[in-house]
């Protein structure tokens, strides 16, 4: 890979000099897609990996990115197959470089049109759903829970559960994760559980400082409350990029974890089986990570019959909620919720799916039913016996 960043940074791209940190991010975003097409965390010392255009479209399409990563991807190969100036390409790539580049003009002008007009694109309407099918996905969960004598409210005594009910429990808490207040892409994949003194230490003692450049559940004991809440350090608005030099740290967003949703991350907790991270991918006590999380949520969500992602989740709720428009500090704090400008809320998540006329008024805040604010937020009924205590 050294050998493609140096031909990165001897390009003439629209006129400016590659800094050393887009040399290395346009490598780092090749070898993640090689590994997504291939399977393979080897490099090979060509390209012909991309010859296979039709394979390569296909993973694209597969992932739940935002059109601006699919986008930007195109963009990386793009510039992979013209090594030394644009219109200039590899030898024997020409027409597959083509194909690429002609794709990414239209995604551009796509995007473009789209984003003015606040539509959705088709990728968006084949995915879209309401914020009250996923709700009733996690009431799904909720009620299997609950069947299987699993108590929704109370944390007790550690617990153990079998296999089966451990990727429910999962699934349950990150169809909550991402119903009961506003998702903020994929940051749980790596997020680490901490103890109040934990992060104390952290914010006192400049040598650890970049250890808040991470994403934590912290757990703070006083006396015997717990409060929990969310350190957002590695997000992507956590990080400021200026041209010429390394991206630099915005610094982190404290999140206030909802009262409901504190029920559900207690329930997981006690039977979690794992100790340091939020979310357990396959390989036992390694972390989901950012890709093992897309496709956890698209499979807690495949009841929807729908390839659900964070992505869709969050233009889903944005509209919703902004659909009869709403005041300048409530859409700052769900902007900084969701991790993103109020700009990028307005332009970007928030589309035109219905007429004036026919907007649908069963949406209050944070896309519960207005017409059941009073009901449990587990199983979905009022005066419920699930032991949620709600």
């Amino acid at each position: 890979m050294e050998t493609f960043i140096q031909e990165i940074k001897n390009q003439d791209i629209g006129h400016r000099q590659v800094s050393d940190a887009t040399a290395k991010t346009y490598s780092e975003n090749l070898g993640k897609l090689h590994k997504l097409v291939t399977e393979s965390d080897v490099y090979p010392d060509d390209h012909l990996w991309l010859k296979d255009y039709d394979k390569v479209i296909e993973t694209l399409d597969d992932q739940d990115y935002a059109a601006s990563t699919y986008r930007n991807y195109l963009a990386v190969i793009s510039v992979v197959l013209q090594p030394k100036e644009r219109g200039t390409y590899r030898d024997t790539f020409e027409a597959t470089a083509k194909k690429y580049i002609s794709l990414l003009a239209i995604k551009k002008g796509e995007a473009n049109e789209l984003a003015e007009q606040q539509k959705l694109s088709s990728t968006d309407k084949e995915k879209w759903v309401t914020t009250k099918e996923l709700i009733k996905v996690r009431q799904g969960y909720a009620k299997e829970l609950r069947l299987a004598k699993f108590n929704l409210g109370k944390t007790g005594v550690k617990g153990v559960a079998p296999k089966k009910y451990i990727e429910i429990l999962q699934m349950y808490l990150v169809s909550s994760l991402y119903t009961m207040d506003f998702s903020n892409r994929n940051v749980y994949g790596k997020m680490k559980i901490i103890t109040g003194d934990e992060y104390r230490n952290m914010t006192n003692f400049n040598s650890v400082f970049t250890h808040l450049q991470h994403n934590y559940l912290v757990i703070d004991k006083k006396g015997k409350k717990q409060i929990k809440f969310f350190s957002m350090g590695d997000t992507k608005t956590s990080w400021k990029k200026v041209a010429g030099k390394p991206k630099e740290w915005n610094g982190l967003v404290k999140i206030d974890i909802h009262k409901d949703l504190n029920k559900v991350i207690n329930l997981w907790l006690k039977y979690k089986p794992y100790g340091e991270w939020l979310l357990i991918g396959k390989n036992g006590g390694k972390p989901m990570g950012r890709n093992g999380l897309s496709k956890f949520i698209s499979k807690t969500f495949k009841a929807t019959g729908k390839k659900v992602g964070s992505n869709i989740i969050r233009k889903v709720k944005n509209t919703e909620e902004f659909a009869n428009d709403s005041s300048i500090k409530h859409k700052q704090e769900v902007a900084k919720k969701s991790g993103h400008s109020v700009a990028t809320q307005q332009l970007h998540y928030t589309k035109h799916i219905m007429d004036s006329d026919d907007s649908d008024s069963q949406y209050g805040t944070i896309g519960f039913p207005a017409n059941s604010l009073n009901d449990c937020p587990f199983c979905g009924y009022s005066g419920c016996n699930c032991g949620s205590g709600y």
